[in-house]
């Protein structure tokens, strides 16, 4: 139930930040925003997590008792 409740909450997270962040000044000052914006910021934020989640699973892939730094 609360691993349910998590992941709800983080779906939630994910789907309002784009337009938590296109509340800034600087992007609703603007008279003619482009709808891909959201997206955009969301991609750059979600990015590094995405390369973090990769590594991770790399070195959880990686045979006991072998570098995972050698793997490629």
């Amino acid at each position: 139930m609360v691993r349910r409740l998590a992941l709800l909450a983080t779906l939630a997270l994910l789907l309002l930040a784009p337009r938590l962040a296109e509340a800034c000044p600087q992007c609703a000052g603007r008279s003619a925003g482009s709808s891909l914006i959201p997206y955009l910021i969301g991609s750059l934020v979600l990015f590094p997590f995405a390369v973090v989640y990769v590594i991770h699973r790399i070195i959880k892939k990686a045979p006991p008792g072998v570098d995972p730094r050698t793997l490629g």
